[in-house]
């Protein structure tokens, strides 16, 4: 009989948490950050607060974003900020 060797990969009984799946991260996006609405003439945009860099980024629509600084992160909607 031959021996087979087993390995224990992180996250399994270690106490540690898996890394979430690629289809989970695709399926609730990057986090909402916090934004405020700024009414232009003509639309509205909206400043984020990046949680890379700690600047505010300005975007001319909601949804997922990446700002200058290279980090992915949700614009909400201006009814999800209140």
């Amino acid at each position: 009989m031959t021996g087979h060797q087993l390995s224990i990969l992180p996250g399994d009984d270690d106490g540690q948490e898996p890394e979430p799946r690629a289809e989970t991260r695709r399926r609730f996006g990057p986090p909402k950050v916090p934004v405020t609405p700024i009414a232009t003439s003509g639309r509205t945009e909206y400043t984020a607060s990046c949680p890379r860099c700690s600047a505010v980024h300005r975007h001319t629509r909601p949804g997922p974003r990446q700002g200058p600084c290279g980090a992915r992160y949700t614009v909400p909607e201006h009814d999800e900020t209140e």
